[in-house]
């Protein structure tokens, strides 16, 4: 019996061994199966991530040349309504310069109009004062020593009563008139 329990022994260190190698291998197939698996989901999540770079990238760039058209076309239509008002003001302008070109010489004949109505109202104030004698620059300083000398001679006949007739005292003045070279003085009374 020890032979047959010897040759079982060995088959049993046989069959442990085989179940041993069996584990071993195995252990090395899932080893294997893990570290592929763990290599593929390193590959799958890298492929993702690169794909998520990309997809990122592509649309960073994508908005960017989005918001540089955007921004472009945006400051062209503002130029262009910045050009559009320059025009409209000019012509604008034109039209109210043009306006005051027409309107210029009729405000300039109504301000003269009107400054002739004031002179003409001034005028006729003054005439209507019985006191007030005015005389002219053509007249000068002859005609008001003539007045003065007219005022003399009616304060002379008021205070000796000497009886100088309005023909005597005109007499004197007209050769008062002659005398100083300013003949052209008119004065009627």
């Amino acid at each position: 019996m020890s032979q047959e329990k010897l040759a079982l022994n060995v088959s049993k260190a046989e069959g442990n061994k085989e179940l041993n190698l069996i584990k071993i291998q195995s252990m090395n197939d899932v080893g294997m199966v893990k570290a592929q698996s763990g290599i593929e989901v390193r590959r799958i999540y890298d492929a993702s991530t690169l794909t998520s770079e990309k997809i990122k990238l592509e649309a960073e760039s994508k908005s960017t040349k989005l918001n540089t058209e955007a921004k472009t076309e945006a400051d062209i239509i503002r130029a262009k309504a910045e050009y559009e008002c320059a025009v409209l003001q000019s012509t604008g302008d034109k039209v109210v310069f043009n306006a005051h070109g027409i309107a210029a010489p009729k405000i300039r004949q109504l301000r003269d109009f009107t400054t002739d109505q004031k002179k003409i109202a001034a005028q006729a104030s003054l005439a209507s004062n019985k006191r007030l004698v005015i005389t002219g620059t053509s007249g000068g300083k002859a005609a008001n020593k003539m007045l003065v000398a007219d005022a003399a001679l009616a304060d002379i006949q008021n205070m000796d009563h000497s009886g100088l007739a309005g023909k005597a005292r005109s007499d004197m003045l007209s050769e008062y008139a002659v005398s100083t070279g300013k003949a052209f003085v008119n004065l009627k009374m």
